[in-house]
């Protein structure tokens, strides 16, 4: 954990490129809204970390984690818990409305998609006070020093 000095906590989202596999078992996450499983694995850590640690400490997993990150979907909801220093409820809300409002459309060009897309980006940043022209790199309070 961070916060007790014991070196680096990271945070890997997003689909995996090497996977554990057996005759049994094959573990794979394919992006896009499948991404709410992620979220959901990571609400069950930081539960288990809270009743372990002094839980008003593990609120968000910016306070946990020194670094997040992670490709496809997984980028973007690293950006939201990162970046925007939500929390896992709030990150899962906003990714199932993105799914909805985006990802899942079908039939939809890829114009279109883009289109929407930079919509609720815009609509995002708006509703968590979020400067338009601010660089993922730039200090950001609400992130503390996790970095994205």
């Amino acid at each position: 954990m961070r916060r007790q000095g014991n070196g680096l906590c990271l945070l890997s989202l997003g689909k995996l490129a090497v996977y554990w596999s057996s005759s049994f078992d094959t573990i794979l996450d394919a992006g896009g809204s499948r991404g709410i499983s992620q979220l959901k694995i990571l609400a069950e850590l930081k539960f288990r970390l809270v009743q372990e640690v002094r839980g008003d400490l593990l609120s968000r997993p910016h306070s946990i984690f020194d670094m997040i990150g992670g490709s496809g979907s997984g980028g973007f909801i690293s950006i939201l818990l990162g970046i925007f220093g939500l929390s896992v409820d709030e990150t899962l809300e906003e990714f199932i409305i993105l799914s909805i409002h985006v990802l899942d459309i079908p039939g939809i060009s890829a114009s279109a998609r883009t289109e929407r897309l930079k919509r609720y980006i815009t609509d995002l940043m708006k509703k968590y006070e979020i400067d338009e022209e601010m660089r993922l790199l730039d200090p950001n309070p609400r992130s503390g020093r996790c970095k994205v």
